[in-house]
């Protein structure tokens, strides 16, 4: 049965907003039980669940039926580990290959930099050395950052008062106050009031970790004559290979399954909004004012009246502490009473949590992986009448 809902500015075809009167025969049907109280222990109790079950239902009768049964808890933690269990991790692909910065960029900066130094060395670096170089070439200040191991970002909010960008344009005067919070860290005059810790410096610059010495006489002598590999070995060690870029490029991955679930739709015949966010062309003011719901979500399939017809959200987590929050967040987002809206979730941190299942219970069971947007798709389908 289909019913309409109505809420200021937005108009909905909600199939099933009274519980499944399905739900029970699934439950019974996936388990060979007689009562509902008997299939929710079976599952609870992890017995094997037939090849070819359709665990989305399954999982959505859980909710409807189990939420207020000791065993229906645990049968739902079950059923939502097995939908949430996925094989994208974030940790083995990198994105945006291109945007890394070639290790010949950076000796480029350096030898300019030397050139204007008093003496042809970085060991005798200015700030009028540094003010000459990023004139002639804007990748100066972003070379000098990874010297001294900070982003530009820490470095503006050392400073104050600096350009949004390491290209610049920099004034002379905002030059010379970011070269010496870069004095202060190749040298090692930094220091710290918090007790049992110390200035953040860069590996290589550090007394007993890197090389003897230290300084710019130090930073010349990597440039001339090469960083021995223990070092790179070591600041992997510490930092994890590739999480700064890994970081800037986090959320590559949500407009990926956007593309993937996009497909499906056309396929379909599903007309759809998507939001910039997730890579579209809707702005997530637009997504706003159509699904009424928070800027969290990601697409709108429109009905055929081209009203909003079932939300899609979006969601990635490499460890179990990143799932919980977006967990949370998203059980706490606003949503528009009656609208269908289905949560994708991607990496190995969601299988893990139990906050998982209280999220599938949010969402009334529609938990999918990138594994099930073909099924996603088809639930979609069937619930606009497409």
């Amino acid at each position: 049965m289909v019913t309409s809902q109505s809420v200021p500015g937005q108009r909905y075809r909600v199939p099933g907003v009274i519980a499944d009167p399905t739900g029970s025969r699934v439950l019974l049907q996936a388990t060979g039980c007689a009562t509902i109280e008997e299939a929710l222990s079976w599952l609870a109790d992890d017995h094997p669940i037939e090849q070819g079950t359709d665990l989305h239902r399954l999982l959505r009768a859980v909710v409807l039926h189990g939420l207020d049964d000791p065993e229906g808890e645990r049968a739902l933690r079950r059923l939502a580990r097995l939908v949430a269990t996925s094989d994208l991790d974030s940790g083995t692909v990198l994105f945006d290959e291109d945007a890394i910065v070639p290790a010949a960029r950076f000796r480029a900066a350096l030898e300019l930099l030397a050139s204007r130094s008093p003496g042809g060395s970085l060991g005798s670096v200015t700030a009028s050395a540094v003010i000459a170089a990023q004139r002639a070439d804007p990748f100066t200040m972003e070379a000098l950052c990874a010297v001294a191991g900070v982003s530009y970002k820490e470095l503006a909010e050392r400073v104050g008062d600096l350009p949004g960008s390491a290209a610049g344009p920099f004034g002379p005067s905002q030059i010379r106050r970011a070269f010496a919070v870069f004095e202060a860290i190749v040298r090692g005059d930094v220091t710290t009031d918090v007790p049992g810790a110390v200035p953040t410096r860069p590996i290589e610059l550090m007394p007993g970790k890197g090389v003897e010495g230290g300084g710019w006489g130090a930073v010349e002598a990597f440039r001339t004559a090469g960083v021995p590999y223990e070092i790179l070995l070591s600041q992997r060690a510490a930092g994890g290979a590739w999480l700064a870029h890994r970081n800037r490029t986090s959320s590559k991955l949500a407009p990926l399954l956007a593309d993937r679930l996009c497909r499906e739709f056309a396929t379909r015949g599903i007309s759809y909004l998507r939001s910039s966010s997730i890579g579209g062309t809707t702005t997530p003011r637009e997504i706003v004012s159509v699904s009424g719901c928070d800027r969290q979500m990601g697409l709108i399939a429109l009905d055929s009246d081209e009203h909003a017809g079932y939300g899609v959200l979006f969601s990635t987590a490499r460890d179990s502490g990143t799932a919980s929050k977006n967990a949370s967040r998203l059980r706490a987002m606003k949503r528009a009473d009656g609208l269908p809206i289905a949560v994708v979730v991607a990496g190995p941190g969601w299988a893990a949590r139990n906050e998982t299942a209280a999220l599938a219970a949010s969402f009334g069971g529609r938990l999918y992986s990138e594994r099930s947007l073909d099924e996603l798709a088809n639930d979609i389908a069937l619930t606009l009448g497409c």
